[in-house]
């Protein structure tokens, strides 16, 4: 009864301070939130648009499927970033009840002793050229198998065979090649993130007291704890073998108080949606610049040729920063792409005053608004356009012609890895990805080979399509917060000669 009237009380005080703040999707008589969360699922986007429009510098309210979000604008960034009692772990956990059985990979996340976080941030911030190798060796294997050795353009299932690619690159130094190739785990890894988000989106109907009980009898919660236990079968037969497999993996790395089979979902479950995502809309927006007679593509492929020759054939860790056009083309692909429209979300831990005096209770939960990164004031009339040259150093006019230039690329501020006032895709401060020096890899890693092997380009009628936008991509799909790609879209293929 005490803890009921707790829960009553803080959220009667945070919906009367959330009276105070403007609301951007409020609708009159819509007392469940029913209009307001339907409009957050289709037009988020634009709702954050027209939020910043209507409030300038000041915060608003909005209603999401989870629950009231406080939207925070651009130039609270760094304040937000640096500040000690608003928490991404705390958010983490509350969003997606890492306290509940079957969903352990949250908790490990959010293990006080950061066993997850440490590990990427002390293995994963510095790629070795054996990583390189592997995923190179895997790369090409998914290729092989995806794509294959037609010569003339055939269509295949991109956004299988880019999910299939990221997860074997990934798992072959998370859990080594063995592992990695082994179908069941493979399903595992592929599936558990989609159907713990399922549980979550069933479990956010359920009262919060009652979420405890309700796990246990949701089909969606026993389809994670079954996950979990197979997962844990199969890592402890994997674990009995030759321990000489272990070496160069995750499993060598972890700390020896970590549960090894949680810390791997938790690896798997960071990294395969977010990197598939970017990888996924990269190919998209390189394969409609060659069919848009944007000479790109040639002098990627001359960029790649070069580092290849100079690196003995194997793009190595000195490689990779090298291949800065490539880079330049992910970075744009992120910029107008991020995975959600909105960055550093965070829960209060206490009460906290915001920059313009505002108190906002503890357990709020908060979010910087993103669309600056597509506005039009911070990125000129073509905002909106798929144009590499922002962050290249060579003109728009080298990059359209093809023309030759060995002007260095990418500022050290404007690398994929690094975040900044108008692009913070990875986020900020403490809580930045710690996994983006691998994304990095990956990705050049998986369009190198594509780009070295095949020739792409989009369906006809989805190149008119993305055409007729005149925003030289494919245009993603919104969903709530996320920024999803179009799977409707047809990739077709050709083996280069």
């Amino acid at each position: 009864m005490i803890t009921l009237f707790a829960i009553l009380t803080v959220a009667i005080y945070r919906y009367l301070i959330s009276l105070r703040i403007p609301h951007i999707n409020r609708h009159r008589n819509d007392w469940f939130g029913i209009k307001a969360k339907a409009t957050f699922v289709a037009r988020c986007s634009e709702l954050l648009v027209e939020g910043r429009k209507r409030f300038g510098e000041s915060p608003f309210m909005l209603t999401a499927i989870f629950g009231e979000r406080l939207v925070l604008p651009e130039e609270w960034l760094g304040w937000v970033a640096s500040h000690p009692d608003l928490d991404h772990q705390a958010h983490v956990a509350e969003e997606f009840f890492g306290y509940l059985p079957g969903f352990e990979a949250i908790a490990a996340i959010n293990d006080p002793h950061a066993f997850v976080i440490s590990l990427i941030k002390s293995r994963m911030s510095s790629m070795t050229p054996s990583m390189l190798k592997s995923f190179r060796e895997q790369a090409d294997n998914v290729l092989a198998e995806e794509f294959g050795d037609d010569e003339s353009f055939h269509p295949i299932n991109w956004t299988s065979a880019c999910i299939k690619l990221v997860s074997h690159m990934s798992a072959s130094i998370f859990v080594g090649p063995e592992l990695a190739s082994n179908a069941k785990w493979q399903e595992i890894t592929l599936t558990y993130t989609r159907n713990m988000f399922n549980a979550c989106v069933v479990l956010r109907s359920w009262p919060t007291p009652l979420r405890r009980f309700a796990v246990w009898f949701i089909p969606e919660g026993k389809v994670c704890r079954d996950q979990i236990a197979e997962a844990r079968a199969l890592v402890a037969n994997y674990l009995r073998g030759n321990r000489e497999k272990l070496k160069g993996t995750a499993f060598e790395w972890m700390d020896p108080r970590a549960d090894p089979t949680t810390t791997q979902l938790a690896l798997a479950m960071a990294s395969i949606h977010t990197t598939s995502q970017l990888l996924n809309q990269a190919l998209l927006d390189i394969a409609f610049a060659a069919q848009d007679q944007n000479h790109i593509v040639s002098q990627l492929r001359e960029e790649l040729q070069g580092c290849l020759e100079s690196a003995h054939g194997e793009i190595g860790p000195a490689t990779l920063p090298k291949l800065g056009l490539l880079e330049a083309c992910i970075k744009e692909t992120q910029r107008l792409k991020p995975q959600t429209a909105v960055n550093l979300e965070r829960m209060a831990l206490r009460s906290v005053v915001l920059p313009n005096g505002m108190r906002i209770a503890a357990g709020s939960m908060v979010c910087v608004n993103a669309t600056k990164m597509w506005r039009q004031d911070i990125w000129g009339d073509d905002s909106e356009s798929w144009n590499p040259s922002r962050w290249a150093a060579r003109d728009s006019e080298s990059l359209a012609t093809g023309t030759k230039t060995n002007t260095p690329l990418l500022p050290a501020g404007d690398k994929l890895v690094n975040s900044s006032a108008r692009h913070f895709a990875f986020g900020k401060g403490r809580a930045i990805c710690p996994g983006r020096f691998m994304v990095n890899a990956e990705l050049k890693i998986a369009l190198g080979a594509i780009l070295d092997g095949w020739d792409c380009r989009l369906s006809e009628s989805d190149f008119a399509t993305a055409k007729a936008t005149g925003r030289n991509r494919v245009d993603w799909v919104p969903y709530g917060f996320e920024t999803l790609v179009n799977e409707n879209v047809v990739v077709e293929v050709r083996r280069r000669k």
